[in-house]
This record gives structure tokens, C-alpha cells and sequence, in this order.
């Protein structure tokens, strides 16, 4: 029997998984569908996709870095595939490039102003398990927030003890020591 080889590298995996969809499609398209410029404009970006996932601070191997050597070149020989005109490819790269860099400052001060108008939800007077044994539900499982816990955290727990009686031990009734 033919064992299926086991994959070396992360970036193997990733591009096997596209490979069963770019499979798929083919089947369901038929096989001129390979050569569509939507198709090779969304193979392109899964090939961004997965450079860009292990370009950085990960530890790659060397089957990895070969790996990314030639889907560098893969890219590369779409985006020549795709704009075949040399001045056209320049022109889209340009436009690209000055519409990142004038959206960087946009990003980044909108992140900055979701900061400031966010604000951690109010506490309640009685908390949700409370209401809902009152109600006479049972509480549902939710995830609990960190805002949470550190109220939780700040309540001190005090649970009363049944009161019993005292008794006190007759002198006859004292505990004897064996000899």
C-alpha cells in the first residue's frame, strides 16, 4: 500500500489545504477556471496570506525558508501574469503603496479613538446568578471577562455557619486516658 508522505514544513500544510480547494473549484468550474483573473487574483492573496503568516518572528526550518523562497516567485510570476504590461504593474503598485501609506495614520488613530470611547461595562447592583435565582432559572455557563473577575476578585467571600448549642461535658464524662 502507498503511504501519504507526511508534510516537512507548516507552510506544506497550508499550501496542501489550498490545493484540495483550488481541486475543488476545478471540479465544480471546470479546468478553465485556472486560468481566471479572479481566480489567480484569490490565489495570489492566499499566497500573501501564507508568506505573511511566517514572515516574522517564528522560527522557520529550511524546508520552510525554501518554501517561501518559491512562493515569492510564485507571486511574482501572477502578478506578472496578471498585468502583463510592465507600466500598467508599476502604476497599481504605486497606487497601492501611497493608498497604505495614507491609510496608516487613519488606522492607527482610529484605534486610538476606540480606546478612548470604549468604557468596561457598569456594575450591577445584583449580579446574574443573583436575578436569576430569584427568577428561579438556573444560571447559564458564559465566558467571564476580566472586568469581571476583578470585581470578583475585590469582594471578600463571607459564608455564616449554622449555629449550634454549646454543650458542655459532665465531669464524669471526661475522657479518660488508658494505661
Amino acid at each position: 500500500m502507498l503511504q501519504k508522505s507526511e508534510p516537512k514544513s507548516r507552510i506544506e500544510n497550508d499550501l496542501a489545504a489550498w490545493k484540495r480547494i483550488e481541486d475543488k473549484m476545478v471540479e465544480r468550474y471546470g479546468k478553465k477556471i485556472q486560468n481566471d483573473r479572479d481566480f489567480l487574483k484569490a490565489k495570489r492573496d492566499i499566497y500573501r496570506h501564507i508568506s505573511n503568516k511566517y514572515k516574522g518572528g517564528r522560527k522557520l526550518n529550511l524546508y520552510e525558508k525554501a518554501e517561501l523562497k518559491v512562493l515569492r516567485g510564485q507571486r511574482r510570476s501572477m502578478m506578472r501574469q496578471l498585468y502583463p504590461n510592465p507600466f500598467v504593474r508599476l502604476t497599481r503598485n504605486v497606487l497601492v503603496f501611497s493608498g497604505n501609506l495614507v491609510m496608516l495614520p487613519v488606522r492607527a488613530g482610529a484605534s486610538i479613538l476606540k480606546t478612548f470611547f470604549t468604557s468596561p461595562p457598569k456594575a450591577q447592583s445584583r449580579s446574574r446568578q443573583q436575578q436569576l435565582k430569584v427568577d428561579g432559572q438556573q444560571p447559564a455557563l458564559r465566558p467571564i471577562t476580566s472586568a469581571q473577575k476583578t470585581q470578583e476578585q475585590s469582594k471578600a467571600i463571607t459564608r455564616k455557619m449554622p449555629v449550634k448549642a454549646r454543650t458542655q461535658m459532665s465531669a464524669r464524662q471526661t475522657k479518660s486516658v488508658r494505661l
